[in-house]
């Protein structure tokens, strides 16, 4: 499936996650870079693997269970694609890599998709090329360009004739040709999501809208045939025969049967989690779905729904026969149903794999019996924080003041380039502003420059979104962040145009300078003002009218026989009428 993200559920991880093609297990890859897989009909973890001391940062995996050729030996294989293009593979049940392909792509590899039998691995990247690997050795069976722009999403059909291709301009390509066969209208924008069976094509352009085409191979046709309505935007698509599955991004899990819906409008049957405490967000989300089992009649379908729970990670097998309804699952194992209970109901029983049980019990068992640390059915410290999803309007909510004061600390020994950026590093995968606050007070210029010309590219977007959070504060903080941030738009404007999430977070930097600088306007126009109204003012000449005001500064000797004259004067006043000379004007003369 490829990476699945939703910030919207948990936005202090991002991570990647994919079913096996058999819906038997599911592998998560955390950001810190540790691999997990769950086999879904017992929700244990039976393997792992992880990378955390590497600086590579993983973009996307793919999940299959494989038969060694000419042995009789099980192994589960997790594929992993990076942001410098290389794809590797991991033996989990092992705990090693066994093989790494360098020469796939030359950006980011975007999807990973298993055939059915797992013996081939199909690569996308943001270079346009796909590629077709050996899932035993890595060797490339062939290569070439299906797109000339960067490819958003790829799907192949069920019958691993065709592939579908989410691009600026989608398109279905045949896989023995490697030509294209059909356009997908692209009138609606760049595809973002796509899906492909054997009969119809789906594709997501980034809104809450699916758009369902029907796919003719032989005519090499696309016909528009329905648009199916979501409230928010999808993470996922899944497609077969006439069935349609879709996870929006607030973790509701959506279902469609196009054939009964033709003609009279789509009808979405929903599954959602609830919580403990009765809220769909929170405490439970949904986490990935797949279509692991349809009737012949395309009557009926059973969903595997994979949600995260403070308990850890569970599964749910959801089986819908009456389209329209709603289904709720309680973590603790119940079911509300908005419908007649035979109509809606979560199976009891395990589902069958397809020709590979004994295989897939004898993975399961030797998980069980090796030591391995990682086989566990205790959740990580990771998961318990992770799990309790902390908001993070709850720390904006951290004291203004004591911010600041952290800003304008003086520091007596500023630390180097080297040491900051690993201090950087710290505190973006772990979350702490805190720290992030202390590295942004170096305002020295060769220590920023280094500083962000180390990061990679999935730290260049996290230290990007905790910019443009801080810049909406004022004072101190402002000043310290603008040279980061204008430092790294700078050096690395690629890595922040290349991501998905770049055009809202640079939509709300622009809105946001757009505010504050929306008054200089007016603010010149007073100061120029005030500057030429000063101007016609000459200090040098002074008005021959206006009256000469003198100011004379007397002693505290002097203020204290004016104090005292006053007070007799007043006494005098008081008594009776002294008689004294006085000159023709009416004045008083003072006698010695």
């Amino acid at each position: 499936m490829g990476k699945e993200t939703n910030p919207d559920l948990n936005p202090n991880t991002e991570q990647s996650t994919s079913f096996s093609p058999d819906g038997r297990y599911f592998a998560v890859l955390s950001p810190e870079s540790t691999l997990k897989v769950w086999d879904t009909r017992s929700g244990e973890i039976i393997a792992g693997w992880n990378d955390s001391g590497s600086a590579t940062v993983y973009t996307c995996t793919a999940c299959s269970n494989l038969t060694k050729k000419g042995k009789k030996k099980n192994v589960l294989l997790v594929a992993l694609g990076t942001s410098s293009g290389d794809v590797l593979a991991v033996d989990v049940l092992a705990s090693k890599r066994i093989w790494t392909n360098s020469s796939c792509h030359s950006g980011e590899v975007v999807s990973l998709l298993f055939s059915n039998n797992g013996d081939l691995l199909y690569t996308a990247g943001a270079d346009g090329a796909m590629s077709v690997l050996s899932s035993d050795n890595g060797e490339a069976k062939s290569k070439f360009k299906a797109s000339k722009k960067r490819i958003n999403s790829l799907s192949i059909s069920h019958d691993e004739r065709f592939v579908g291709v989410a691009s600026k301009k989608s398109r279905i390509v045949g896989l023995d040709s490697k030509t294209e066969l059909a356009k997908i209208p692209s009138d609606d924008g760049h595809g973002q999501l796509i899906s492909l069976s054997d009969k119809i094509a789906v594709c997501s352009y980034g809104n809450g809208d699916i758009h369902v085409y029907n796919f003719d191979s032989e005519n090499r046709t696309i016909e528009v045939n329905t648009v199916l309505d979501m409230k928010h935007a999808p993470i996922m698509l899944e497609c077969n025969s006439n069935m349609v599955l879709s996870v929006s991004n607030k973790g509701i899990v959506y279902v469609w049967n196009i054939e009964q819906s033709a003609g009279g409008g789509a009808t979405s049957s929903k599954i959602k989690i609830k919580s403990e405490r009765g809220k769909t967000k929170g405490s439970a989300m949904v986490m990935s779905a797949k279509l692991v089992e349809l009737d012949d009649e395309n009557k009926y379908v059973s969903v595997l729904v994979a949600y995260q729970t403070k308990g850890g990670l569970k599964f749910e097998n959801v089986e819908i026969k009456d389209w329209g309804k709603e289904i709720t699952i309680r973590p603790e194992g119940k079911v509300n149903k908005t419908g007649s209970d035979s109509d809606l109901k979560v199976r009891s029983k395990k589902r069958g794999a397809p020709d590979s049980d004994s295989e897939n019990e004898e993975i399961v068992g030797k998980a069980r019996d090796s030591d391995m640390e990682f086989i566990t059915d205790e959740p990580t410290m990771a998961e318990k924080l992770a799990s309790l999803d902390l908001a993070i309007s709850d720390k904006e909510k951290e004291d203004k003041g004591e911010r600041d004061r952290r800003l304008t600390a003086s520091v007596a020994n500023p630390p180097s380039a080297d040491s900051v950026h690993v201090l950087i590093k710290q505190a973006l995968h772990a979350d702490d502003q805190s720290l992030l606050l202390d590295c942004v007070c170096n305002r020295d210029e060769k220590v920023i420059a280094k500083s962000i010309s180390l990061l990679t590219p999935a730290d260049v977007i996290k230290l990007m979104k905790f910019f443009v959070l801080m810049i909406q504060s004022r004072g101190a903080i402002v000043a310290c962040v603008i040279p980061w941030l204008r430092s790294l738009i700078n050096l690395k404007s690629s890595s922040i145009v290349s991501h998905d999430s770049s055009l809202s977070l640079l939509n709300s930097l622009y809105q946001l300078i757009d505010s504050r600088v929306s008054t200089f306007g007016s603010a010149l126009k007073l100061s120029t003002c005030i500057d030429y109204h000063f101007t016609e003012i000459d200090h040098d000449e002074a008005d021959e009218d206006a009256p000469v005001i003198f100011y004379e500064d007397k002693d505290s000797d002097e203020e204290e026989e004016a104090s005292g004259d006053a007070m007799e004067t007043d006494e005098e006043e008081s008594g009776e009428d002294i008689d004294a000379p006085q000159y023709s004007d009416g004045s008083e003369v003072m006698s010695d």
